[in-house]
């Protein structure tokens, strides 16, 4: 009978933490700031050198903030942390991207860091180490999860647990799974929010992304490696970056551009 129990028990607490996070919707009076008619916000990967000297520069430039998901073991972030901690101090994001960059069942990741193999445990002790390290360059003690490799499921396939359960315990938000889908404030999970990738696209194609959510009142928000050719394996093109960043500055009172921590508060406050 007490065997019976606890397996009802733990079948219960299992459930509970495989299921999703339901979706939450702001209120019937809620409007975008000083008028704006929706938001995007770029978001940057891995955390590459060309991040602190190319593309927070350029951004800056701009007059425009983003959100700079890097996992803290890469040598780039390692080894250039004043650099990063320059980056924080012009108003980016320096968002939670793990330790050790795990994916789930990716043809480049090695079984150690295969998130089919991790454990509740082990994923909360990354993402709280990650957390305190990134805490150490931008004095920051609030930021957001950018899902590594898009991915929201840990653990064996017959027994995955969703990661917006425990992403819940640190964050106000994370960006979730790629699904080139803008954000719907009147529908949306605030821990699996949904990215569009911008690798390889041009600036008219994004451009078009977000207009039409824009015209629909959504936030779309993108997701970047490398900005230019030999970057990253993974880049956008650095003439369509160019393009896309004077095009979101030159319509700035239109078109929100913030980073992920910074919208996401804003929605979570409009509930």
């Amino acid at each position: 009978m007490i065997s019976i129990f606890r397996r009802a028990k733990k079948a219960i607490h299992d459930h509970r933490l495989r299921r999703q996070v339901p979706s939450v919707s702001v209120g019937t009076d809620f409007a975008w700031p000083a008028g704006a008619a929706g938001a995007v916000s770029l978001t940057y990967d891995d955390g590459i050198a060309n991040h602190f000297q190319h593309v927070a520069p350029a951004l800056s430039a701009a007059g425009l903030r983003g959100t700079f998901y890097a996992h803290v073991m890469s040598e780039d972030f390692r080894n250039n942390t004043d650099s990063w901690r320059a980056v924080t101090a012009r108003g980016h994001e320096l968002g939670n991207h793990t330790v050790f960059h795990p994916c789930r069942a990716n043809p480049g990741i090695t079984r150690d860091f295969d998130l089919r193999g991790y454990t509740e445990k082990r994923w909360c002790a990354e993402i709280e180490l990650a957390n305190w390290i990134l805490g150490q360059v931008d004095n920051q003690t609030e930021r957001t999860f950018g899902n590594t490799c898009w991915d929201n499921w840990l653990g064996p396939d017959e027994n995955r647990i969703c990661l917006e359960q425990l992403a819940a315990r640190y964050f106000p938000a994370a960006r979730g799974e790629r699904n080139d889908l803008p954000v719907n404030p009147r529908s949306f999970n605030r821990y699996n929010l949904g990215t569009r990738s911008a690798d390889g696209e041009k600036f008219s194609t994004l451009q078009d992304a977000i207009e039409s959510a824009v015209s629909r009142g959504e936030w779309l928000i993108f997701t970047m490696h490398g900005v230019g050719q030999g970057t990253n394996s993974l880049f956008i093109a650095d003439a369509e970056h160019r393009a896309l960043i004077d095009w979101l500055a030159a319509n700035r009172q239109r078109i929100w551009t913030a980073p992920v921590v910074e919208v996401s508060k804003y929605l979570l406050n409009s509930i």
